[in-house]
């Protein structure tokens, strides 16, 4: 017994031992194991880091092409009211619950527009994406011009990095800062064009990648290949135009270049999926162009396209430092660069001296790329008439010169190519890049003359609150001041052909009055109107028309009692009007759809599913962005059409001004304010007869016993939409403004109003409505101090 002790003691020792051995042993192989996790996770974040820094250099070299946006104010462009007015349709559309509003309600003087069912909206939906995270109209506007920009050479260097990084930077540099590129941004304010040279060098990356790939899956970048190609095609449909041809040109050149025969069938299945993708925008469009004025016999824009045809001398830019149209120098309002094209010439000779060091298919691109300018140039010229007049649908361009967009792209991959064969040390990388950042930029920009954007009423700079149905209204004006001293085939391509006769005037006070009928016995309430539906109560003894002030078009649906009744065009305007029998009823007005549109959806909706099934077979990183960029706009705006947001119910009004036009209701959207701010309301307006004179439209803030605090007497829809062009039975919801003085004391106010004759200032008899100094009150608004 005794002898046993020990034995026991030291077989007890051995197992404490054997388990603190396996415990110190299996913490340290943790440590060590969690050690390397961390050392792995470190690498991998040094790496992806360095990945990045490429990109943030470009972005240093990009950054100047940005310089005229971080002046204050806004340039001005041709385009830019037209884009900020539409931006501005989009916001109050969206948050009033419509997704994609094919109609803008409140352009063409308030008479409607058919806008987003024939113009591809996707840049208004990108500036969108700013207004919903609490910016500005001004400033949401300037942040997607700004990323315009920078995302051109962003894309450029996802295409030229192939060739190397010098290669990449080299190339994004020469295409940011070509000048039709900044033309686009800061001359023409055409920023959707701009946005279509983002999508271009991703294209061309698409068809790289889906060539050469044998014994590899393809269609990872034929996903890609669909979507940039969707992407185009709603960011402006002019720019798909003009780049599809070159495109396919491509396709066709590197395969046969590097008889890869596979190349064909893949590029046109991601295409196609790509335009299926689309197709609820484009089918559309060609579906229903001939109803509007763009869809017109071409003859006229053909003719109009010949005359800015110029001598092959007058394509090129007589000055190094770029200017622009109208101080270019030459007929060419948007000449070949000076600086640009020399670049250009260098690169080929470089590229054709050290040809030996590059690979076949490098070859085959620099050849092609190098045909697209002269090819290009070509069509910029009067030997190039014939073309221009007799190939289908080609004056759907307007003008050859957005045909520089692809030049742009063509230089910038020549250049790109042939920075590969010189530079091959980052010492050089950045010297070139620094070197042609500063040549360029020099060349290009100092050209472009900053000119603040102002407020076309009162001629001072353009401010937040500026962008409103009144802006609007003013380019409207513009646009119809130039389309009758300019004859321009363009403006107010968007209007029905059944308003064509009123194109050049529609917005002037007619000839001569309209025929005289007697007074509709109509009683007509306002019931929830929202921009794109509204609902109202009629009663009449005997059937009558109801015309609502917007154009017709074939998606205006009307209902009489939950049935839909045919709605047809009237008048010389082509208003939007219905039959309504005797008695009472509810009357409901909405844009649908057209039939074209509802194919185009199911193909869209088709091809979506195909893509998705497609995308998640290759599971691209990117997806995942999009995934969130589409739920971020779905959450953004889902309370809009939860809530009801944007749906106005305006007050009752029975107010009859004479015998021939009755106030109906009126709307007061914020009624506390600030001293100095801007109120806003709505009154809607209902035509018994035909009325035979011009009335304005007494706009009055008062104190309570209606002495007038500030006055904003004006016509209806801000002066362009003159009482005599009133029909009878029609429905006009008109809005007004009034600025609040900025040293009035805070209280209660009262905003009145009433008609008077434009001629002899005599207010129109009044009966119904509560009447404070001979005007009808409106409302009241509580004004608080600043």
């Amino acid at each position: 017994m005794e002898k046993m002790r020990p034995s026991r003691i030291t077989s007890s020792r051995i197992t404490s031992s054997r388990i603190t051995f396996h415990v110190i042993t299996h913490h340290a192989i943790t440590h060590h194991v969690q050690h390397k996790q961390m050392t792995g996770m470190t690498r991998i974040a040094k790496t992806r880091l360095r990945g990045l820094l490429p990109w943030a250099a470009l972005t240093l070299f990009l950054l100047p092409a940005t310089l005229y946006l971080w002046y204050p104010g806004l340039q001005t462009t041709y385009d830019g009211l037209y884009h900020k007015g539409r931006f501005y349709e989009l916001d109050l559309l969206l948050r009033s619950g419509t997704l994609y509003p094919r109609w803008l309600p409140h352009v063409n003087f308030g008479y409607g527009s058919p806008t987003l069912h024939f113009y591809a909206p996707l840049i208004y939906y990108i500036a969108e994406a700013f207004r919903l995270l609490g910016a500005g109209y001004l400033l949401s506007y300037e942040l997607m011009i700004g990323l315009g920009l920078l995302a051109a050479g962003w894309t450029m260097f996802a295409l030229a990095r192939r060739w190397g990084m010098a290669a990449g930077w080299v190339a994004a540099i020469a295409y940011v800062y070509w000048p039709y590129h900044l033309e686009l941004a800061y001359i023409r304010g055409a920023q959707a064009e701009l946005w279509g040279m983002v999508w271009f060098p991703l294209l061309v990356l698409g068809v790289l990648e889906l060539g050469g790939r044998r014994g590899k899956a393809w269609w990872p970048a034929g996903v890609g290949l669909a979507l940039v190609y969707a992407l185009l095609i709603l960011t402006h449909h002019l720019s798909a135009f003009a780049f599809t041809p070159l495109l396919v040109a491509f396709v066709t050149w590197r395969a046969l270049w590097t008889r890869d025969w596979a190349l064909w069938p893949r590029a046109l299945l991601s295409l196609a999926l790509g335009a299926g993708l689309a197709a609820l925008y484009w089918l559309p469009v060609l579906a229903d162009i001939s109803l509007v004025w763009a869809g017109r016999p071409a003859a006229e824009e053909r003719a109009a396209l010949l005359q800015v045809l110029v001598p092959l001398r007058d394509t090129l830019s007589p000055f190094w430092g770029h200017r622009y149209y109208p101080e270019q120098g030459v007929k060419a309002p948007s000449p070949l660069p000076r600086v640009s094209l020399a670049l250009w010439a260098a690169a080929l000779l470089v590229s054709v001296i050290r040809r030996r060091s590059m690979d076949r298919a490098t070859r085959g691109d620099l050849t092609f790329f190098a045909l697209v300018l002269p090819v290009t140039a070509f069509l910029f010229t009067v030997y190039s008439r014939a073309i221009w007049a007799t190939v289908p649908l080609i004056h759907y361009l307007q003008f050859p010169w957005r045909l520089h967009a692809l030049i742009g792209l063509a230089v910038a991959v020549v250049v790109g190519i042939a920075a590969r064969q010189v530079v091959n040390t980052r010492a050089r990388a950045w010297l070139a890049a620094g070197v042609l950042t500063g040549a360029l930029a020099l060349a290009a920009l100092p050209g472009i003359h900053y000119d603040i954007a102002k407020e076309p009423f009162s001629q001072r700079p353009l401010q937040e609150r500026d962008v409103d149905l009144r802006l609007i209204a003013a380019y409207d004006y513009l646009r119809g001041l130039f389309v009758r001293q300019f004859r321009d085939v363009w403006l107010f391509e968007y209007m029905p052909v059944w308003a064509a006769r009123a194109r050049e005037n529609f917005f002037l006070p007619p000839p001569a009055p309209p025929p005289d009928a007697p007074p509709l016995p109509v009683r007509l309430t306002p019931g929830p109107q929202k921009p794109l539906d509204r609902t109202f109560q009629v009663q009449s003894p005997r059937p009558w028309t109801f015309s609502l002030h917007q154009f017709y078009f074939p998606a205006w649906q009307v209902y009489v009692d939950g049935q839909r009744v045919s709605a047809q065009p009237r008048g010389d305007l082509g208003l939007l009007s219905a039959n309504i029998p005797a008695g009472s009823h509810t009357v409901r007005v909405r844009y649908g759809s057209t039939r074209a549109q509802q194919v185009a959806t199911g193909i869209s909706l088709l091809a979506l599913l195909l893509w998705i099934g497609w995308a998640l077979r290759t599971r691209p990183r990117w997806l995942v962005t999009l995934a969130l960029v589409g739920v971020y706009f779905l959450v953004a705006t889902g309370p809009a059409r939860v809530q009801g947001h944007g749906v106005i119910l305006p007050d009752p009004q029975d107010v009859r001004f004479g015998d021939r036009v009755q106030l109906v209701g009126s709307y007061i959207p914020q009624s506390r304010l600030r001293a100095g701010e801007r109120v806003w309301f709505a009154l809607y307006w209902f035509v018994l007869a035909p009325p035979q004179e011009r009335y304005k439209v007494i706009v009055h803030l008062t104190d309570q016993q209606g002495n007038t605090i500030a006055n904003g007497d004006t016509e209806p829809w801000f002066f362009f939409t003159p009482t005599t062009r009133w029909q009878q039975g029609e429905l006009m919801e008109d809005w007004y403004m009034v600025d609040i003085p900025a040293d009035v004391p805070a209280g209660t106010y009262l905003l009145l109003t009433g008609l008077y004759r434009a001629d002899t200032v005599e207010n129109l008899p009044v009966t119904g409505g509560t009447l404070v100094a001979g005007r009808v009150l409106v409302g009241e608004i509580e004004v608080v101090q600043r």
